[in-house]
């Protein structure tokens, strides 16, 4: 049996920098926890998912991985809710006003 491509490699940019790159299985997520130290910024997915083994490979290749873990931070679900209602709401008005 194949392995599972559910892993993302990403960069959270504020404007056209990047400031942060890395792996995830879910991006919506990682783009919450990233806010509480980069508010303005936002994720960009880089390619298509793919293995955890690939994944970790490319985050070591460009360096964003230093080997170094730090404590996960915790976002409340209110927070990843009202994320997701925002960004449905943005779509609804791009939509609508066209």
């Amino acid at each position: 049996m194949g392995k599972y491509k559910n892993t993302y490699k990403y960069y959270f940019k504020i404007g056209n920098r990047i400031v942060h790159g890395g792996i995830t299985e879910d991006l919506e997520r990682r783009e919450v926890e990233h806010q509480q130290k980069w508010p303005r910024g936002h994720i960009v997915q880089v390619g298509r998912r793919t293995t955890e083994e690939v994944a970790r490979k490319w985050e070591r290749d460009k360096g964003f991985n230093r080997g170094v873990k730090s404590a996960p931070v915790t976002v409340p679900r209110k927070a990843l809710e009202y994320k997701k209602a925002v960004s449905a709401t943005a779509v609804t008005k791009k939509t609508t006003t066209k």
